[in-house]
């Protein structure tokens, strides 16, 4: 649906309406090399789009393409951005990330100001946080949401519970100047949770910074992708893309990341595996970037 809209309905109508010269606007599912051609015959000052996508365009930039994508600021969307992604991103563009947080039922619901703080749009969404007990969270506690959206027009979204996302409220006053409510971390889908065999949940975003750890403490930067899979409650499964090296230094690394993923999963096998690549998803002949994290373990 959204493919149709965008590619069919919305970009040749607002052509018409004002031409998109300035513009460049790319599907997922495109080719990362020729988005990355296009981009450096382009020169853009801001590259916006989900974080997978702009992690292959920055390995893509460390191997010599686009030497004229020079931004001077990123927008990541669509999904979470873990702190590694973000220091990649910036060491390897040269630009500022910001992050903003949205849901296709009513975006965007928060942006990243320059302090660093996820604000919510106040005026344009109203988010209740619920701790899972029938309670209203806590600052700092971890939540589900309901939205309502402010917007007038169309479809109504009246305390809509299905976006499914795990977030942090914040009663933090930021100094930037924005006197909107904080979010203090997005920590991603529910449905991407591990559940762990003492039925404690693990968002996403607190062990997707476990390997970028591991290579920090060890000083090492081998690792280009990675992907984890719950299989079932008790079996994880850990893909890495290995850049060219030594088979011994592959070997150590592995051990490395399987024990630290050990000291967080407790209770839950884990095999570390290298892949030659972590494997695009394909839907109506498109190929979209991979998620990070994968639970194949039923949500109660």
């Amino acid at each position: 649906g959204e493919d149709e809209f965008f590619g069919r309905s919305a970009i040749p109508s607002i052509n018409r309406l004002m031409p998109l010269r300035n513009i460049r606007v790319y599907h997922v599912g495109d080719d990362p090399k020729k988005i990355m051609e296009d981009l450096d015959r382009f020169k853009p000052k801001l590259i916006g789009g989900y974080p997978d996508i702009l992690k292959i365009l920055a390995i893509l930039k460390e191997r010599g393409k686009g030497d004229n994508v020079k931004p001077e600021y990123i927008a990541s969307s669509g999904a979470i951005l873990d702190r590694y992604s973000r220091e990649r991103l910036e060491e390897t563009f040269g630009a500022r990330v910001f992050e903003t947080y949205g849901a296709t039922e009513c975006s965007p619901m928060a942006i990243e100001c320059k302090e660093g703080n996820m604000h919510i749009q106040s005026d344009v969404v109203d988010i209740e946080f619920w701790n899972g007990k029938g309670e209203k969270a806590s600052p700092g506690e971890l939540a589900e949401i309901v939205i309502t959206s402010l917007i007038e027009g169309g479809t109504p979204v009246i305390r809509y519970d299905g976006v499914k996302d795990l977030l942090v409220p914040s009663d933090i006053e930021c100094k930037c100047g924005m006197n909107t409510p904080v979010i203090e971390r997005i920590e991603g889908r529910k449905a991407d949770a591990i559940i762990l065999p003492d039925g404690r949940m693990i968002p996403p975003l607190s062990i997707t910074g476990i390997i970028p750890y591991v290579m920090s403490e060890e000083g090492s930067k081998i690792v280009e992708q990675f992907q984890i899979v719950q299989e079932k409650i008790d079996k994880v499964n850990i893909s890495v893309v290995f850049k060219e090296c030594e088979d011994s230094e592959k070997e150590r690394m592995k051990i490395k990341i399987g024990d630290a993923f050990s000291e967080v999963l407790k209770g839950v096998d884990i095999e570390v595996r290298e892949v030659e690549e972590i494997k695009t998803n394909r839907r109506d002949g498109l190929a979209t970037p991979p998620p990070v994290v994968v639970s194949k373990v039923r949500k109660v």
